[in-house]
């Protein structure tokens, strides 16, 4: 005992020194060690059951803890059960003793490692342990502890790690499953009465009005009426579409119950956060009753009451005490960790302490019972008692006792929602969070997809008080001045009620949308309130995504059966008008312009968008979403709008007069005036965007149908485009000039890009007047567009304009192309100008843009010709001069003795190549897939740049960036123009690279510090790619040199990089290889076929092994891409070809194989593609089953390490010798996760003892 009472002193001594100031990181590093050292004794646990329970010392507490840990987590099944009784009985009784005197964290590690026992020995060895979380349950003096014991039980007993068996992780299932029912009746309790309790409280001292700040009358209203007036008006249609959580008197004064006490609070937040993570994996069933849901339902109601401060400070002053003192799991943790864990109540003295934690959320996980553990040298998970790291070695020097830790940690005390800690605090409760809490419970129930027959009813309970609750949040509030109330509610009540809306929609509003018990119309008209209310633009979107949800859902319902359409259309036609023009408004600066402003215009996100544009496109992807659906509507909305603004745009002009040497100006000066116009010019390009999206209905079937709303409106475009040109608007000097010249810019450009949305339509209009032989009304139109359009294209127009002006000349010379366009002194003149340079100075994609119109022109057939009256040979004249002109600069480059003897003319040229190439190679992508004759000419249009291009490529092999363009120009033209090119000029293509990579030359490409020599390599693999694709045996000869370049030259060089360069491309080469030249290695006959003869005839079989051996260690490497690319490869090879049952696989490459997929499963490395892993294993096995379970299985368990002899047996009987593969891979996880399990619980620490 004394020698104990020595060592006591000497740690508490050790813990001191260790947080003094003067302690310098080399001596804390040394105090680790000693620790680490005396955690590893056999014996560690007996000293520390002792240190427990006679120290007053949270470090060291922590610290015993800690060590308590390992041994109970990896030590467990070595020690006898004497010892494992005295373990536990100690661990529970400190805990009963001091659960509600020690810290948040340290009680937290207590309750972790109780239910870690229970976890290994539960029922067998330890039948008590559920039955005392039970007993403490129902003691009030522990009720809150047996609350934290449930929630730690779920979390560490359904999503355990790896030191269990398969077989004890389905036992623990199953066991506590059985306990679900009285589980859920006992929390079910504990909430029940804390309602109970304060419902007494309220009779005896009536709170404020439950409706303070709602306003509003209670009537019926016609559902039609619904969506007839604002969301942002008029509560009173819906006050009693849904009813209230509960029937009766008593659920009026539950809505009204005023802010729980403390300890209250606590219990029922605990409560909350333990169903929540029960539901995570119960299934639904007659466990789950009405009586539970509607106390759910109670707490849920908490988070629609906004609370006044009165009700804050009358809380405050309860206890008449020292306020609410609020303790717990803080510390200082100079590692930076928190200590983790939930409230439970303090002693009466205090008069009301609570016992805080830190490390909990809202969303629960296994992960989140883990946290508040660890301790100098021990476990991964340290927390602000120990207060150091196992490996960090260099710790600040900061002063830190036992009772300033505990001080320190209660300025960081949070909300309890938020599972924060701390000590010293006062602070209100948050009955707000228990609504966020009990809302988190529903959303785990809701996001179960699979729902049981006898469920459905209790469903729709669960929808019709959930909607009782959004009937509330979507009242009047007369506590702000918006009168809005979700703007004063806490916005994770919010989050999580947009939550369950989301997950009502997308998953069970099918089951209920014909049910004559749920009012969906009425639900839909709470869903549009609740959407034009969010406070927020993120809250705002996500409503709309909701809609969208629908709208996908009501658009594939109607498009099974016309009757579904109709009725469809009908039932809902006023909701989804409503929608519409409700998005339009909030939408548009004339309504909404003060939010509007606030989005930025500028900064371009992640997806190349700014905030308006993101705002905007969400908006009109749900306008498109309703015109699926009511397309006729839906356009008369729009285009009514459109209409109005394009009356005040078209007549601008007169507002416009000289301005002397200034050039002209707006007569418009009056502010608000100016203000008007920038908001109709604003919401004029928004329209245009919104007619943009629409196009897609005024083609096809519906062509006649919509033709007369589809010719005015884009003669009405076309009209705007003229103007715009015409009057040059954003030359027009104002006094609000920054403001009005970008909107007149974006008009213009709005209204070409809209055009060209309408380039199908204008197609199908060419088309449909040249049946009718009525072309003139289509030439007038189309040849009025083109005029309007080829102006834009000079240096002072804004780039806006230009860049979708050459987007709208693309299409309508792409997919329109009507004959007559070269008969257009306009279009003609565009060709003379482009082919002398004239766009030379506009940006790269403009020039690119205009070069593919033109060159396309040519090279597509005309639509609704015959292939005589195609013009041909003029056209591909046209083109040849067309090329000729562009690219007469490049072609002069064809002199590469010049280009070697003059670098300054080498470097010079190098703009010149990357331009034209990027020109040519645009050209052939676009017109890869048209037919032969287009890329005939084409190709001779282009035969002199690919040889100029080919003479000049040695010039810039040593230079990558060139080198890389030349390589991307020439992938295009093998992609697009191989056919055309003929097989003698290909393969002295080929002949020439395989003699310019050499293989000094490719491992220059992969180590190169620039990234585009890799670029280069992998651009070269990939034409070989297409080469090895060919199906002819025109290219066969280059096979070996192919192969011998792939194995010989590169892989040596990119196996053993840990960058993932290049090895996709090469691998992507032998797959291709492989699948298109099977009988480069296997010369099966089809006589041997015939006769079941299984002779393989095999060529070059060392080779074979060798790629396969290749593809064998791309699985050792860490690259899930590359692994995930080179499995699908060889069960792709094994479907087509046979891979796995081929002799030379079976005998050299099988077994390898196995062993490799077995291992990675065991070491987890690559646990995102367990699935696909274990489907290779079975495919690989199937070949020979009885082989698999009698040789290989056994083979791999004695070559394993870490394992007994009985483990080694058992392991391969529990592998059940199933040939179906969803059994055998059921097997190959319980074998591998039973594997693993033996490895740690063998793993054992050196014996000895050690004393401070």
């Amino acid at each position: 005992m004394a020698s104990d009472e020595a060592s006591l002193r000497g740690l508490e001594a050790l813990m001191t020194e260790f947080f003094a100031v003067a302690t310098t990181n080399s001596r804390k590093r040394e105090i680790e060690e000693l620790l680490n050292i005396f955690s590893q004794t056999q014996d560690s646990w007996k000293h520390c059951l002792f240190y427990m329970a006679n120290t007053q010392n949270e470090y060291v507490i922590m610290f015993c803890l800690t060590v308590l840990e390992n041994v109970i987590n990896k030590q467990w099944v070595g020690y006898c059960g004497a010892d494992k009784m005295d373990i536990r009985l100690t661990l529970n009784q400190y805990l009963y003793a001091h659960h509600n005197k020690v810290p948040s964290f340290i009680r937290n590690k207590l309750v972790k490692l109780v239910v870690d026992i229970g976890r290994t020995d539960w029922p067998h060895f330890y039948p008590d342990f559920f039955t005392n979380i039970l007993q403490l349950v129902q003691d009030s003096e522990t009720v809150t502890l047996g609350v934290l014991l449930l929630k730690m039980t779920s979390e560490e007993l359904m999503a355990p790690r790896e030191d269990l068996s398969m077989a004890r992780k389905e036992e623990l299932h199953r066991l506590l499953l059985a306990q679900i029912p009285t589980v859920l009746n006992l929390l079910n309790n504990i909430l029940e009465s804390v309602l109970e309790k304060h419902w007494h409280l309220v009779a005896a001292t009536p709170p404020p009005s439950p409706t303070q700040g709602d306003s509003g009358t209670r009537q019926r209203g016609s559902s039609l009426m619904l969506f007839s007036s604002s969301p942002l008006q008029s509560d009173s249609l819906l006050s009693n579409m849904f009813k209230s959580p509960s029937s009766g008197n008593r659920s009026l004064q539950l809505e009204a119950l005023p802010p729980l006490d403390v300890s209250s609070s606590l219990l029922c937040e605990l409560s909350l956060e333990c169903l929540a993570h029960y539901f995570t994996w119960v299934p639904l069933s007659n466990t789950i009753t009405p009586n539970l849901l509607s106390t759910i339902f109670h707490f849920a109601a908490f988070g629609c009451e906004v609370r006044s401060s009165y009700h804050h400070h009358h809380l405050h002053h309860r206890s008449g005490g020292g306020g609410v003192l609020i303790t717990g799991g803080g510390g200082v943790n100079t590692t930076g960790a928190t200590g983790g864990g939930s409230g439970v109540p303090g002693s009466p003295a205090t008069g009301g302490e609570r016992v805080g934690g830190g490390g909990n959320n809202n969303n629960n996980n296994s992960s989140r019972g883990r946290s508040g553990g660890g301790g100098i040298g021990g476990s991964a998970t340290s927390t602000s008692a120990n207060a150091a790291s196992a490996t960090g070695g260099a710790i600040a020097n900061t002063p830190v006792s036992a009772s300033t830790a505990a001080a320190a940690a209660g300025a960081a005390a949070t909300c309890p929602s938020n599972g924060g800690g701390g000590a010293g605090i006062v602070a209100p409760a948050n009955t707000q969070s228990l609504g966020v809490l009990a809302m988190n419970c529903i959303n785990e129930l809701l996001s179960k997809n699979c729902v049981p027959q006898e469920f459905e009813d209790f469903l729709l309970q669960m929808f019709q008080q959930t909607f009782f609750l959004l009937q509330r949040l979507t009242k009047e509030s007369t506590l702000n001045t918006s009168g809005n109330k979700l703007a004063d509610l806490d916005e994770c009540y919010v989050e999580k009620f947009t939550d369950f809306l989301r997950l009502f929609v997308s998953i069970h509003l099918r089951r209920f949308e014909s049910n004559a018990k749920f009012p969906v119309l009425e639900f839909l008209a709470l869903l549009f309130k609740y959407t034009f209310r969010q406070p927020t633009n993120d809250g705002f979107y996500s409503c709309l995504d909701i809609w969208t949800v629908f709208l996908d859902y009501l658009h594939s319902k109607s498009e099974m059966r016309t009757a579904d359409h109709e009725e469809v259309t009908n039932r809902y036609k006023p909701a989804l008008q409503s929608l519409v023009s409700h998005i339009l408004q909030k939408l548009q600066f004339r309504y909404n312009q003060s939010q509007l402003e606030e989005l930025d215009d500028e900064s371009l996100d992640d997806d190349s968008e700014t905030e308006w544009q993101h705002y905007l496109r969400q908006c009109l992807e749900v306008i498109a979403k309703v015109g699926e659906i009511l397309s006729q509507e839906t356009f008369q909305l729009l285009n009514d709008l459109f209409q109005e603004y394009t009356e005040v745009y078209l007549g601008l002009e007169q507002y416009v007069v000289p301005n002397g040497a200034h050039g002209r100006k707006l007569t418009i000066t009056a502010e608000n005036e100016c203000r008007r116009l920038h908001c109709i010019l604003r919401d004029l390009s928004s329209l245009e965007q919104a007619l943009g999206r629409m196009a897609e209905h005024f083609i096809g079937d519906r062509f006649i149908k919509n033709f007369t709303d589809a010719d005015n409106l884009v003669q009405r475009l076309v009209h705007c485009v003229a103007y715009s040109g015409s009057a040059k608007l954003y030359e027009v000097s104002s006094i609000a000039q920054t403001v009005l010249q970008p909107d007149f810019i974006e008009v213009h450009a709005q209204a070409l890009a809209t055009l060209k949305a309408f380039a199908h339509w204008l197609s199908q209009y060419h088309s449909e007047s040249q049946k009718i032989s009525q072309p003139l009304k289509f030439t007038i139109l189309f040849s009025t567009l083109v005029e309007a359009t080829l102006p834009l294209f000079r240096k002072q127009i804004p780039e806006k304009i230009v860049q979708s002006a050459a987007h709208l000349l693309l299409s309508l010379m792409v997919t329109v192309r009507p004959s007559y366009l070269l008969q257009m002194t306009a279009v003609h003149n565009l060709y003379s100008q482009i082919g002398h340079g004239h766009c030379k100075d506009m940006p790269q994609e403009v020039q690119l843009l205009l070069y593919r119109a033109l060159s396309h022109y040519l090279l597509l057939p005309w639509p609704h010709l015959s292939d005589t009256d195609q013009d041909w040979e003029k056209r591909a004249a046209y083109h040849r001069d067309f090329t000729r002109q562009l690219t007469l600069e490049f072609c002069q480059l064809r002199d590469t003795q010049a280009l070697v003897e003059n670098k300054a003319l080498q470097e010079s040229a190098k703009c010149l190549i990357e331009n034209t190439l990027k020109m040519c190679q645009d050209w052939i992508e676009n017109i890869a897939s048209e037919s032969n004759k287009s890329k005939q000419i084409c190709y001779q249009s282009l035969h002199e740049i690919v040889q100029v291009t080919l003479a000049i490529f040695p010039v810039y092999i040593h230079q990558p960036d060139t080198a890389d363009h030349i390589l991307s120009f020439f992938l295009a033209v093998f992609q697009g123009l191989r056919v055309q090119m003929g097989v003698n000029f290909t393969e002295g293509i080929i002949q020439t690279f395989m003699g310019l990579f050499t293989r000094e030359q490719l491992t220059e490409n992969i180590l190169h510090e620039n990234s585009a020599g890799c670029r280069v390599v992998e651009k070269f693999l990939r034409i070989l790619e297409l080469i090895v694709q060919e199906p002819g045996s025109a290219f066969k000869a280059f096979l070996p040199s192919i192969i011998s370049v792939c194995m010989d030259q590169i892989y040596p060089v990119v196996a053993q990089r840990p960058s993932p360069d290049i090895k996709a491309m090469l691998y992507k080469l032998l797959f291709e290889f492989f699948l298109n030249n099977w009988r480069y290695y296997f010369k099966g006959s089809l006589l041997s076929t015939l006769n079941n003869q299984n002779s393989e005839m095999m060529e070059n079989s060392a080779q074979f092994i060798a790629i396969m051996q290749a593809f064998g260690q791309s699985f050792l490497q860490p690259d899930i891409a590359l692994f995930r690319q080179n499995l699908e490869s060889l069960e792709t090879l094994n479907t087509k070809w046979k891979l796995y049952h081929k002799k030379v696989f079976r005998e050299a490459l099988l077994y390898q194989f196995l062993n490799v997929f077995i291992q990675v499963l065991l070491q987890k490395s690559h646990d995102l593609l367990q699935e696909e892993i274990a489907i290779s294993v079975y495919n690989m096995a199937s070949v020979d089953f009885d082989n698999f379970y009698t040789q290989f299985l056994p083979n791999f368990l004695n070559g394993c390490d870490g394992l007994a002899a009985d483990q080694r047996t058992v392991l391969g009987q529990n592998f059940k010798m199933d040939k179906d593969m969803p059994s055998f891979t059921q097997s190959v996880n319980r074998f591998v996760n039973d594997l693993r399990y033996y490895r740690l619980i063998n793993s054992s620490l050196p014996a000895g003892s050690f004393k401070f």
